[in-house]
């Protein structure tokens, strides 16, 4: 799962939160639902959507908590008698799935599931188009020696994240409340707003960790549910075995192909020895700082290269570059 790690590893802007939601947000009435136009361009012709916003509350455990806003697209069903709604969850958790349906290999599934109902992408509660957006990147690049030395990068890390909650707890957010029942809960009131039964989930990712919360709590109101690389209430946190496992069946694999199997006959071993070698002696990699413009030279070691395996290990998209 792409979480927490992946951002601080990126080198980015900060977005704060719109300072006119802010002002606004408490005039709102919870439960109020709005649609504007929107579109996406696929394959070289537009797709009409709408863009959706629906007001619920930060923390629904306090009667005076905030009111924030859910963001999503509906893509109309093109069925002449469309069925329940497909509200489609994308992983991280962080990752928009608005924005993700620029990509053309989502839009066609996407295009697929509108034959049999309408298509909800929904942007999670903090991420993407969703108002508060709690994505907070440092300003600063990473030190050169954050993939040789495990000290370090929890130094930094931590560091990081204290900066990240004192800067939205400052704006007066709730960040208890950010959590995977309050956004089970959030597509429960999507589908009340939307005035239907039941709804559909696919799930990808955190998405089938969120979706499993989904059938948890609001079960009754969910007519089918599909998870892809599902990821259990209590498997975040992955043990060094169940890495491991996956690195011996991606091995296998290898092994078994006609024309990189002879070249890696034996990835488990060789991974092995090249994490032997970076750890007496890390590697000198030459990339770019995107912040700077200009080349840095990174050393890698033993703990880089495994945070970069553990990262990529849930992405089948990400295997095939493992032997080279």
């Amino acid at each position: 799962m792409k979480m927490t790690i992946g951002f601080l590893l990126l080198a980015s802007v900060l977005w704060p939160c719109d300072p006119a939601f802010a002002q606004t947000s408490s005039e709102r009435k919870l439960g109020s639902l709005r649609f504007e136009p929107y579109s996406y361009q696929f394959e070289g012709r537009t797709v009409e959507a709408e863009l959706g916003r629906l007001v619920v509350r930060e923390n629904r455990s306090k009667p005076n908590s905030n009111l924030i806003e859910l963001a999503f697209t509906r893509l109309k069903s093109s069925a002449t008698n469309p069925g329940p709604p497909t509200v489609y969850l994308d992983g991280g958790p962080g990752s928009s799935a608005i924005a993700i349906a620029r990509y053309a290999e989502y839009m066609r599934a996407f295009m697929k599931l509108r034959e049999v109902g309408d298509v909800i992408l929904l942007d999670q509660r903090g991420v993407g188009l969703s108002r508060p957006n709690l994505t907070r990147i440092s300003p600063e690049s990473l030190p050169l020696n954050f993939f040789e030395n495990e000290a370090e990068a929890l130094r930094v890390i931590k560091a990081r994240s204290r900066d990240a909650v004192d800067f939205f707890r400052a704006q007066g957010i709730d960040l208890a409340a950010y959590n995977s029942i309050e956004s089970a809960n959030d597509i429960e009131d999507l589908r009340k707003a939307l005035g239907v039964a039941k709804v559909n989930l696919v799930g990808f990712s955190y998405g089938t960790h969120l979706g499993l919360a989904a059938i948890r709590y609001h079960g009754d109101h969910l007519n089918r549910v599909a998870l892809m690389g599902t990821e259990g209430p209590n498997h975040t946190q992955k043990l060094p075995s169940t890495s491991q496992k996956a690195i011996e069946n991606l091995s296998k694999l290898v092994a078994q192909d006609p024309t990189v199997g002879a070249k890696v006959p034996d990835l488990s071993g060789l991974l092995k020895r090249i994490l032997d070698r970076l750890e007496k002696e890390p590697a000198t990699v030459r990339i770019t700082d995107r912040r700077a413009n200009r080349p840095v030279d990174v050393r890698v070691g033993k703990f880089g290269l495994q945070i970069i395996l553990m990262i990529d290990l849930g992405d089948t998209s990400d295997l095939p570059i493992f032997p080279a």
